[in-house]
């Protein structure tokens, strides 16, 4: 028997998996904003690469989830059958979440890549990404925003992922010294 909770997530889905800050948007709302103001475009960081944003990072941009009812579990979404459900207006949100932090942020994404406070190699064995860009947002708790880029089949630079973390994930996943620093 599963509990009350299990059972409305299931029925009705989870907008987020945070649970501070404001609500975010909806997810097709977001991915109407991200294809308004981000997609195919490119932003340059200090060193001269230009980064592209491509639809295609879309749902690991907000940490998209869907209900897998067969394993019991919410699991990454499959970015290819949910940018066409989101294209094609079959995207169905009650089955669907994504990180509340994440969604938040990803419109302003580019203010990372263009300004960050270093760039490392990423060393992150299940991460994709070649390159790590920090952001640091708190001293006292070592809390930054960090984003991972890599080349594509088209040898262009992209966005792959986005997310809040800490200076051990960074100390762990980031290889010393920086290739970069402000």
């Amino acid at each position: 028997m599963r509990s009350i909770k299990s059972e409305l997530v299931r029925a009705i889905g989870a907008r987020s998996s945070s649970k501070s800050g404001p609500p975010s948007p909806s997810i097709a709302e977001l991915y109407r904003q991200f294809c308004n103001d981000l997609k195919d475009t490119s932003v340059v960081d200090p060193e001269g690469r230009q980064i592209f944003f491509r639809i295609e990072n879309f749902p690991y941009l907000i940490k998209m989830e869907y209900y897998d009812e067969r394993q019991g579990r919410w699991v990454g979404a499959k970015a290819a059958l949910v940018t066409k459900a989101l294209a094609d207006g079959s995207f169905e949100q009650s089955k669907h979440r994504c990180d509340a932090a994440r969604a938040r942020a990803v419109l302003r994404i580019h203010e990372l890549l263009t300004d960050p406070d270093a760039i490392h190699e990423n060393v992150h064995p299940r991460i994709t990404g070649k390159l790590v860009y920090v952001r640091r947002l708190n001293s006292r708790k070592a809390q930054m925003k960090i984003a991972l880029v890599t080349l594509n089949r088209s040898n262009e630079w992209v966005l792959v992922t986005s997310f809040y973390t800490t200076e051990r994930w960074l100390r762990q996943c980031a290889k010393d010294p920086p290739l970069y620093t402000k």
